[in-house]
């Protein structure tokens, strides 16, 4: 495994790059409570997202969205929003992005205003989004007169480029 951090001062967070880490992620998560994982249709028939939640010590729950960029909306992200309710998250926790950049994108934002602000990770399913989307906090989701239009910034605690 190799393992790059990203110095950003307090939002500062690494980046673990290497085979197999998605089915021994569950060390990574020792100081969350319980983990809402977040997929779209695409992945979750590949069985990555159960994957994780599987490696995983602490409860967790698998919400999946249909695949693809028309799924970037507002009412992805409301019902994102309503999953973390049903599940009770709090700051101890953490929203789990497994997917590519549609999946982080909605996830990040979601993270980012979910009671102000919870920790989620990023785990890239593709090779855009390890090397692109997964990093750097853009986060957000498209209207209807355009793309990526509401958004925040919201740092990862950690990715999981596996």
């Amino acid at each position: 495994m190799t393992t790059v951090p990203i110095s950003l001062g307090a939002r500062s967070y690494d980046v673990h790059i290497g085979a197999g880490l998605l089915a021994g992620c569950g060390a990574f998560f020792a100081g969350y409570k319980k983990a809402l994982i977040v997929t779209d249709s695409n992945v979750q028939a590949h069985g990555y997202a159960r994957r994780v939640q599987a490696a995983l010590d602490i409860p967790s729950e698998v919400f999946a969205f249909l695949a693809g960029e028309q799924s970037k909306t507002l009412h992805t992200y409301e019902q994102i929003l309503n999953a973390c309710a049903a599940f009770k998250i709090t700051e101890s926790d953490c929203l789990v992005a497994v997917g590519g950049g549609v999946v982080g994108d909605l996830t990040g934002f979601a993270a980012a205003t979910w009671r102000r602000g919870v920790p989620f990770v990023q785990a890239p399913t593709t090779l855009l989004a390890m090397v692109d989307s997964s990093v750097g906090g853009k986060t957000g989701v498209n209207l209807d007169v355009g793309k990526n239009l509401a958004g925040a910034f919201w740092q990862p605690s950690l990715v999981l480029a596996d």
